[in-house]
């Protein structure tokens, strides 16, 4: 639309150009010799020029130059690098000149060692020239009364800050990166609007001092001045909001010009003893970095720190970058107002210690970048929001809270953490459950409203034992809904979000949930609810965003659930037919770009109460259409008795803790069903030949297969399942593969099997890991 109206105004203007942004254009404009000789009568309108100095053919002088009969030009945005030597070229450093009207410079890189003398432009409102060559931009204090903004980010050889008496506007200045600026001009604190300074990593700094302070300075940041070492600038005790960060710089005390001030919003510094003389009710906030003067092992200054005024009251705790930091003081439960800890680059840290459960305002607790945290012992009740992100060596969660928190949400995430081990998946799954019962018991919850997310990277196995009766490998997935199910409110979903991602996810919040339709007719979809959440995959406090390393999951309950359960019920009045839903799941960044979905699946939880008001979920789906086997386990003993003379048993099924069978099994001659989990180690004797279905279910530890059976069964059918054992050794692959050749040796020489082709009425079926090898050869 604003290129339409820029056209239009070409045409009404017949042909005078008002806004230049095309390089090609601008160009063309300024080759023509009659241009040039005319005094650039076609730009003297121009009101906006943005140039590509990489893309343009043309000597660049010549748009440098034409800028002093831009008369009108509010707006002038020179990007890109100009190769050219500028300063020796004497005719340009006489017609250098700027028009009056500009508002907005932007001329980043620019190749000027110094300025030519000239009158900036009075009305000018902000001036950016972050990477450029420049060393000092004026001489004498200029009269820039309407300047709010000036930007030198990473001039590295800029040595003098100018006066900026003149700039009576000025807001905000940044110096950022400014390797050669040694000192800082001391109008800038006397400045009655100035907001913001930046001076962070200035490592040629020695010194930051005034003798007056602006009372409208609300931010001062020096972080990474490695040579500071004085800083006496006398902030008034009305600076109750202002944010002051000194972090890795050479001062090794907190400056006495402080120490008087309450109710700073944000503190940085340096880990040192004298953060202890800090006040009651100093800051909420405060970041640490490593110290400058070690006087003690790093956590034992720490512990002494703790029990003092300022961290008493501390709300919120950042470690920043603390390599020497080994560990967390056990002490630091002393801490009972804070809220937020965040460890970030403290890459030594193996553990967080085991006192911090009895923190007990704490509610967010982040972890980034700790490359050797091992272990994350139980958080206290109060966590609602956690997130380790790429903590490469984290394997250990031994539970996610003590007890679950009273809040309506709740997120828990592990991006890049790929070691986690099973039990930290456990228990996070114990976690969903747990505040799902709290839910169903109305325990400090609403029944709508509440919202419990957990993302963490995706382990194959694990999605299948989450949701054993609905998965999908795409992103929609239809469900069968027998007329004898436990209609349930509690709803689990789960995406399965791909490490390949056209956008970067980790820099966007990612919209994400399903949409579920009840099938009315073939192909005819009603839509019942939408489940919708959002959230930051990864972080929004580190700088740097960290891509995804593996896919990952992210399973939610989000209470929106109970419109499908009212939906189930109205649909069955009158029919004993299944009933059909449809779920769509879709994630996209706040900006509408599609994030690539790989899995979806959703899980029912069921929730019973027992005779003591005790809730529990159930873990059994009764009523869905599924072939996932659940036993109980109704059985004390480790070992099958000897049932040799039971030659009438059929059927032995429910034995969760027997590790080993005995050999008189063989024996049971008329047994057709062997239902065996969990704890079985080895399975020694063949089975008797009657066997048609042998199912080995979540057997960790099984790793040998003797053999089947003695002799394959003259049945017509046969399912032999090993799922979830992930032991199985070759020898036992090639036991399962020799019972398949039998059965076909038998079929082929129609040995008491029908060779019927049409019918297929003989089916064989194995079920196992899947091993490359074996299933190569």
């Amino acid at each position: 639309m604003c290129w339409k109206i820029i056209h239009e105004e070409y045409s009404k203007n017949g042909g005078q150009q008002t806004r230049l942004w095309n390089t090609e254009e601008v160009c063309n404009i300024f080759q023509d010799k009659r241009v040039r000789k005319s005094y650039f009568k076609d730009v003297h309108g121009v009101e906006s020029m943005t140039v590509n100095m990489n893309e343009i053919t043309i000597d660049p002088r010549i748009i440098i130059i034409a800028l002093r009969k831009m008369l009108k030009l509010r707006l002038l945005a020179l990007r890109g690098n100009i190769n050219m030597d500028l300063e020796g070229n004497r005719v340009f450093l006489e017609d250098f000149q700027l028009p009056n009207d500009l508002r907005y410079i932007e001329w980043n890189k620019c190749p000027l060692k110094f300025v030519p003398s000239i009158c900036w432009p009075q009305k000018l409102v902000q001036l950016s020239m972050r990477d450029s060559n420049v060393q000092k931009l004026w001489d004498t204090a200029q009269n820039l009364p309407s300047l709010e903004f000036i930007d030198l980010e990473h001039c590295k050889r800029l040595i003098e800050c100018p006066n900026l008496a003149g700039a009576t506007n000025l807001k905000l200045i940044s110096f950022c990166g400014c390797e050669s600026l040694q000192d800082v001009h001391p109008s800038i604190f006397s400045l009655p609007k100035i907001e913001k300074l930046y001076v962070s990593f200035c490592t040629s700094l020695k010194r930051l001092c005034s003798d007056y302070c602006s009372p409208s300075l609300c931010g001062l940041w020096a972080t990474g001045c490695s040579n500071l070492e004085v800083f006496s600038i006398p902030i008034m005790t009305h600076h109750s909001k202002i944010k002051l960060l000194l972090p890795s710089t050479a001062l090794t005390e907190v400056p006495s010009t402080i120490m008087h001030l309450k109710n700073l919003e944000w503190f940085a510094f340096n880990i040192s003893y004298s953060l202890q003389k800090l006040p009651l009710n100093f800051t909420p906030k405060i970041g640490l970095m490593d110290p400058i003067k070690y006087e003690d092992d790093t956590c034992i200054m720490l512990s002494r720190i703790f029990p003092t005024p300022a961290f008493l009251s501390l709300k919120q705790l950042i470690f920043h970058k603390c390599k020497s930091l080994s560990e967390l003081p056990y002490n630091i439960h002393v801490l009972q107002s804070l809220q937020t800890l965040i460890l970030d680059g403290c890459h030594v840290i193996t553990s967080l210690p085991t006192s911090i459960k009895n923190l007990q305002q704490l509610f967010e607790l982040m972890v980034v970048d700790c490359e050797m945290l091992q272990y994350i012992p139980p958080l206290p009740p109060s966590i609602i929001y956690f997130n380790a992100v790429s903590c490469k060596s984290l394997e250990e969660v031994s539970s996610l809270t003590s007890e679950p928190s009273r809040e309506h949400y709740a997120w828990f995430g592990f991006h890049n953490c790929t070691k986690l081990d099973d039990d930290a998946y456990e228990a996070v799954l114990k976690d969903l459950k747990s505040r799902i019962q709290l839910v169903a018991n109305n325990d400090g919850y609403l029944h709508n409203g509440n919202r419990f997310c957990y993302y963490l990277p995706s382990k194959e196995s694990i999605i299948n034992e989450w949701l054993p009766d609905y998965y999908s490998r795409e992103a929609s997935i239809i469900v069968k809904v027998a007329p004898d199910h436990k209609i349930s409110s509690y709803l689990v979903g789960c995406i399965l979000i791909s490490q390949y991602q056209s956008c970067k996810l980790v820099e966007k919040e990612v919209i994400f949930g399903w949409k579920c339709y009840l099938g009315k007719s073939c192909n005819e979809w009603e839509w019942i609810t939408t489940s919708g959440n959002r959230a930051l995959l990864s972080t929004a406090y580190v700088a740097i965003p960290f891509e995804m390393v593996s896919d990952h999951k992210v399973v939610w309950y989000d209470g929106g659930s109970n419109e499908i359960a009212e939906a189930i019920k109205e649909r069955r009045k009158g029919t004993t037919c299944n009933t059909m839903l449809k779920f769509e799941f879709y994630a996209n960044t706040e900006d509408n770009e599609e994030v690539v979905i790989k899995g979806c699946g959703i899980h029912w939880m069921h929730v019973h109460v027992n005779h003591d008001g005790e809730i529990s979920p159930d873990a059994s789906d009764e009523g869905y259409e599924s072939d996932s086997l659940e036993l109980e386990d109704e059985s004390d003993d480790l070992e099958l008795e000897d049932e040799s003379d039971g030659l009438e048993l059929e059927d032995i099924e429910n034995c969760d803790v027997i590790t080993s069978l005995p050999e008189s099994i063989g024996n049971l001659q008329k047994l057709i069903t062997l239902l065996i989990c969990k704890m079985l180690q080895y399975i020694a004797a063949p089975l008797p030949p009657s066997i048609v279905f042998f199912c080995v279910n979540n057997c960790k530890s099984v790793e040998t297969v003797s053999s089947l059976t003695s002799k394959p069964p003259r049945k017509h059918k046969a399912f032999i399942s090993f799922h979830n054992c992930p032991k199985l050794n070759d020898h036992a692959y090639e036991i399962i593969l020799r019972d398949l050749k039998s059965r076909i040796e038998i079929v082929a020489n129609n040995d008491g099997y029908p060779n019927n082709e049409e019918k297929n009425d003989n089916i064989s079926f194995y079920h196992l890991p899947s091993k490359e090898s074996i299933l190569n050869d």
